[in-house]
């Protein structure tokens, strides 16, 4: 029996006497992917599908095994307390291999399928904690993360989500390891055959943690052009853009008028870009709301959201006056009706 196929009395996988290297001279590291069930103490299984309950014949079944990129550096998981960490500040340290740290954080971050509403919100409560200590970990951890989502495509959508949110945290402090995350979140947003769902967390991790990425990746991506390719919902790609301009100090001014006109966008995101408008209220963002609100695009939603904006953006005045100009204008019975009612809010009739 080779040392990598040991087991201990738990038949948990032992580590390897002499771990090898990755082509890049990491340190490697093997990860337990058995099925335990998600019972206190034990370990979650890293299979497809739903999480399940920690019963069944599906605890029958062996997973397959993982080598994850990373030696055995400290992590956050069973952390003790120590000067460094005490207090909710600095690193948080551990010495266990950090594949057992990885599968802590896994059994961590797993969906909580058995129990009441009082379990559910403790779940809820470990996860928060477990992301919030995500934080303070060494970047070796979200390293690991990151190669077991690139390894492991069949874990369930939820798990991965929390997982990729997890190594964000662990990597975002760290100059040369949020280089590695950028570049991992870039590559999420921009291949085709990612799932729609963790394309669009992405989108929104990048801004939040890695915004000068955010911006060279987002920003070319919210205008459509002529190339056909899918691409992530642009109201995710638009929000993580935000974020990463606000994070910045970059004036997100001129794209945001450029995606509220232009009508190849959905609604949603148009919307987005109107909503913020509103607090610079600049000529020409007051002069995008009234575009908005008289195009001939049939989108009542999208025109209604371009009057309200409207009225906050410039003086009650002028905003009956323009009102009442339009209400003689306009042809849509929907529209003289939500004109009607903006104009008696206006004047306090109602």
């Amino acid at each position: 029996m080779t040392p990598a196929n040991r087991t201990n009395s738990t038949n948990t996988p032992l580590a390897t006497d002499h771990p090898a290297t990755t082509a890049q001279g990491h340190p490697t590291v093997v990860v337990s992917t058995r099925g335990r069930g998600p019972a206190r103490g034990a370990r979650t299984p890293l299979t497809s599908g739903p999480d399940r309950p920690a019963h069944g014949p599906w605890r029958r079944l062996l997973g397959a095994t993982l080598v994850c990129l990373c030696g055995l550096a400290p992590a956050c998981d069973d952390a003790r307390p120590t000067p460094a960490n005490a207090g909710g500040s600095g690193t948080v340290t551990s010495s266990a291999p950090l594949a057992e740290q990885v599968q802590d954080l896994v059994d961590a971050l797993a969906a909580e399928t058995t129990g009441g509403q009082r379990q559910q919100d403790a779940w809820h409560d470990r996860v928060r904690a477990t992301l919030e200590r995500m934080e303070r970990s060494d970047p070796d951890l979200g390293r690991a993360v990151l190669q077991l989502l690139d390894e492991r495509e069949d874990l369930d959508p939820g798990l991965r989500a929390r997982l990729l949110d997890a190594a964000s945290r662990a990597m975002s402090k760290d100059p040369e390891a949020q280089d590695e995350l950028a570049a991992f979140l870039a590559s999420r947003v921009e291949t085709y055959g990612r799932a729609l769902g963790e394309r669009n967390q992405a989108c929104e991790l990048l801004g939040e943690h890695c915004p000068e990425a955010a911006l060279a990746v987002l920003g070319p991506l919210l205008l459509p052009d002529r190339r056909a390719r899918t691409l992530p919902d642009r109201e995710f790609m638009l929000r993580g853009y935000l974020t990463a301009a606000e994070s910045t100090g970059t004036d997100a001014h001129d794209l945001l008028c450029e995606i509220a006109l232009e009508k190849r966008l959905d609604h949603l995101t148009r919307k987005i870009a109107l909503r913020e408008l509103v607090p610079l209220a600049t000529p020409r963002a007051i002069a995008v709301f009234e575009t908005v609100m008289t195009e001939s695009s049939g989108d009542m939603l999208l025109r209604g959201e371009a009057l309200t904006c409207y009225t906050q953006a410039v003086p009650k005045d002028r905003a009956i006056a323009r009102l009442e100009e339009l209400a003689a204008l306009e042809a849509d019975i929907n529209m003289q009706i939500r004109i009607a009612n903006t104009l008696a809010t206006l004047r306090g009739e109602r």
